[in-house]
């Protein structure tokens, strides 16, 4: 049994939240961020709507075509639809 105390700007917050609410992240790591953003929706629950993964922040997965577990597109076919869509707007 282990006691830590940590101290995180609220952009660190973020930032840690980002990766390591991942899917692809170390089981124990996402269990600590959750038990973490629990913590923090205690405090300020509007706050803690912006504690998600990164591709949930982002609408489309930073983890490339390798290492993506799939819940949302990779950065590539985002632009590959933005770019289909303006062809047909422009037709």
């Amino acid at each position: 049994e282990s006691t830590l105390t940590i101290g995180f700007t609220p952009e660190a917050l973020l930032q840690f939240m980002h990766k390591r609410l991942c899917n692809r992240a170390q089981p124990e790591i996402k269990k600590l961020a959750k038990l973490m953003k629990a913590a923090v929706m205690e405090l300020n629950p509007e706050f803690a709507a912006e504690l998600v993964p990164h591709c949930q922040h982002l609408l489309w997965c930073p983890e490339g075509k390798k290492m993506t577990c799939g819940a949302y597109p990779t950065k590539d076919v985002v632009k590959e639809l933005i770019n289909k869509s303006k062809k047909e707007i422009e037709e």
